[in-house]
């Protein structure tokens, strides 16, 4: 499908191409001298530490799509931040002021690089058995890191709703970990012991219908 659309394109069949995220994949339109970014600041109210650096990316490379041809190009993007660090570094293609604002950012909030963060999700038909499998994870986290010595406060978070709570009819709740990365081995294995401490337990009971999924440095927190 794609294909056709840029050989479409370059046989002149339209002169404007809307798309999705899709059209800012590295592909080459060369007589396109107009990019408009539509509502460019969306990402940013997404709940997830990577939400700035993925707004600076998708409008680096949709800006790509313009100008790659002998013409010269022009971008212009639509946004209700238009001051956010993310949308001016764009603008000016810096890559730098982009890069020591976002880790300033990310080591005083505690997010990887600086620190391991574990993404446990559960998810099932039945929200009241995810919640409630949510809660005994977390129940049994907390007295963990106490017998390991480690201080349970700031360092989980939830269990709470997904920010998308449903699909494809099965309800998600997540909890989220942060851990040193020197302490990341240990962070593991404790919640290693759980998961497989209540799918054990778990298997032959109502309880089992609930699916524990832990993600090391997620890429998507959603």
């Amino acid at each position: 499908m794609m294909e056709k659309i840029i050989t479409d394109f370059k046989k002149k069949k339209f002169d404007i191409l809307i798309g999705t995220q899709m059209i800012a994949k590295g592909l080459d339109f060369p007589d396109v001298t107009l990019v408009g970014i539509i509502a460019a600041d969306s990402h940013l109210n997404l709940p997830d530490f990577r939400a700035e650096e993925r707004t600076f990316q998708l409008i680096t490379q949709v800006s790509g799509r313009a100008g790659r041809g002998e013409s010269s190009g022009k971008v212009i993007v639509q946004t209700y931040a238009p001051e956010h660090y993310a949308i001016v570094s764009a603008q000016n293609h810096d890559y730098d002021s982009f890069y020591r604002r976002e880790m300033m950012l990310r080591k005083e909030f505690f997010y990887p690089p600086y620190s391991t963060l574990f993404n446990i999700l559960f998810t099932g038909v039945e929200r009241s058995k995810v919640i409630w499998v949510a809660q005994k994870f977390e129940s049994l986290l907390k007295k963990s890191l106490i017998e390991h010595g480690i201080n349970p406060k700031g360092t989980y978070y939830g269990p709470h709703a997904a920010a998308f709570e449903k699909i494809k009819r099965k309800y998600r709740w997540q909890l989220i970990v942060k851990s040193k990365p020197v302490d990341q081995n240990t962070f593991k294995r404790i919640i290693n012991n759980i998961k497989n401490k209540l799918e054990f337990e778990y298997q032959n009971t109502e309880w089992k219908s609930v699916n524990i999924i832990v993600d090391a440095n997620p890429y998507n927190m959603l």
